[in-house]
């Protein structure tokens, strides 16, 4: 099978023109032309590259530019030259998904996008784009411009393209900067039985959270700003507790729960999503143990540490409307890593 002419833009029409794309000659047989992308017949050969994305790792093997394929171009029966036309030459190109480290997968969870498109992959050759199938059952024999001052491979995801140099001794791309994200579970201390004023006793109660290091990409808000990032919380603060005591030994409460504040060194989240990843203003009516949010803020890119603060009221209303409300704020300042 072959595909030709991979989706190269219109400023690619000149040079079609002066090379002569999937030329024919006298002998019968067919010359690539500029942009024609075929099955490779076998594994490319060349040097690794990688591409981490936020979602996915991909291992590349680029060749060096090729004056002459060292393959079967195309298919057997179809009479292609191992010769490019003139001013083209071969570029051999793999890649195949692999394992990111980390806790990447946290990226995507919780999410109520779907399914994102795949990545769109494209090498840039002098102007020319010559985007790849992203079908990863196949390597690929791509043909470009012959002695190509910039040769790139670019990768757009879910809005932003990203680029490496093909030509460079450091090339690839990497989204997390080499610092795989990680959840870390930070210490929440329990807030134990607390005494009130006027013999009113709150029981208590407990809170975790878990923090995700500062990411470039999440799911729910897509890429940071430049020079910024996300740092991504799961916040969960008990509230299945009541009050005692009080004006009477047998004075019961109606306990009730005010919203949860979170701060980031003062600041407001950016979004604050429920478990299913949507946003969320206020809490849902079948939150009646845990109050679980995902909280996410804002960031500089290069911040390495901040403080989350979390507050929440409890209030208590005598039933049968003898005595005084009370009222117990819980108060939290939790240290984060950042990198």
């Amino acid at each position: 099978m072959i595909r030709t002419r991979a989706r190269v833009l219109p400023a690619l029409l000149v040079s079609v023109v002066a090379a002569g794309c999937s030329q024919v000659t006298g002998d019968d047989e067919q010359h690539a032309g500029i942009g024609d992308v075929f099955e490779l017949h076998g594994r490319a050969e060349g040097r690794p590259l990688t591409v981490q994305l936020p979602n996915l790792r991909y291992d590349f093997v680029v060749s060096r530019p090729q004056a002459r394929a060292r393959q079967t171009v195309g298919e057997y029966d179809e009479h292609w030259s191992a010769d490019p036309a003139a001013g083209a030459e071969f570029l051999e190109i793999g890649y195949r998904p692999a394992r990111t480290e980390g806790d990447a997968w946290a990226l995507w969870r919780p999410s109520p996008r779907g399914d994102l498109p795949d990545p769109v992959f494209t090498v840039v050759a002098d102007g020319d784009r010559i985007v790849l199938d992203n079908d990863l059952r196949f390597d690929w024999l791509v043909t470009i411009p012959a002695d190509a001052d910039d040769l790139a491979l670019e990768v757009e995801f879910d809005g932003r393209t990203l680029r490496t140099d093909l030509g460079g001794a450091d090339s690839g791309i990497d989204a997390f900067g080499g610092t795989p994200p990680r959840r870390t579970t930070v210490p929440c201390p329990e807030q134990p039985r607390t005494d009130l004023r006027g013999g009113v006793r709150f029981n208590g109660t407990d809170c975790s959270v878990t923090a995700l290091s500062a990411v470039p990409w999440h799911v729910a808000v897509g890429w940071a700003a430049p020079g910024r990032a996300w740092l991504v919380a799961e916040v969960n603060v008990g509230i299945n507790t009541y009050f005692t005591g009080g004006d009477g030994a047998g004075t019961d409460y109606e306990i009730g729960y005010g919203e949860p504040v979170y701060r980031l060194d003062g600041a407001l989240p950016h979004v604050v999503l429920d478990e299913d990843g949507r946003e969320l203003a206020s809490r849902p009516g079948d939150m009646t143990v845990d109050d679980v949010r995902t909280v996410v803020f804002d960031v500089p890119a290069d911040a390495t540490s901040a403080t989350l603060e979390v507050a929440m009221d409890y209030t208590g209303t005598p039933e049968d409307d003898e005595g005084q409300r009370v009222r117990f704020r819980l108060r939290r300042s939790l240290p984060l890593a950042l990198r």
